[in-house]
């Protein structure tokens, strides 16, 4: 497989205390290490970052899980991946386990990619 970078967007909530305590790194991935996804299991030491190709489905991901927020930030950056594995809508059928079993898929071959940079934008109230 081919190298292939693409610009993706991170939102997340400015204000819960995890967010703004000094050093918060909103790519670090610290949530995956502690609680489940739709794309992987939890695991000691793995790390993920839920991403999106457009700050409107960033920011809707966000929106599905919290509709009452009063802000949001968003993280733009550039990430370079080995590759890219693509999956017919039949992967979906398999409920939560099947796409579990494909995100630690990706992270166990290391598919996931590298950040390369990054920028930070503010929308809907941030100071």
């Amino acid at each position: 497989m081919a190298s292939t970078e693409l610009l993706l967007w991170r939102a997340y909530d400015p204000d819960l205390p995890h967010t703004k305590a000094p050093g918060y790194d909103p790519l670090g991935g610290e949530g995956a290490r502690f609680s489940p996804g739709r794309w992987h299991t939890e695991g000691e030491g793995k790390r993920l970052v839920y991403a999106s190709e457009h700050p409107a489905l960033a920011f809707c991901e966000l929106l599905a899980h919290n509709p009452l927020l009063a802000r949001v930030a968003l993280v733009k950056f550039w990430v370079r991946t080995p590759g890219l594995d693509t999956f017919g809508r039949e992967a979906l059928e398999g409920g939560l386990a099947r796409t579990q079993a494909l995100g630690d898929r990706w992270y166990r071959d290391g598919l996931l990619g590298t950040k390369i940079s990054v920028n930070f934008c503010c929308l809907h109230g941030c100071a």
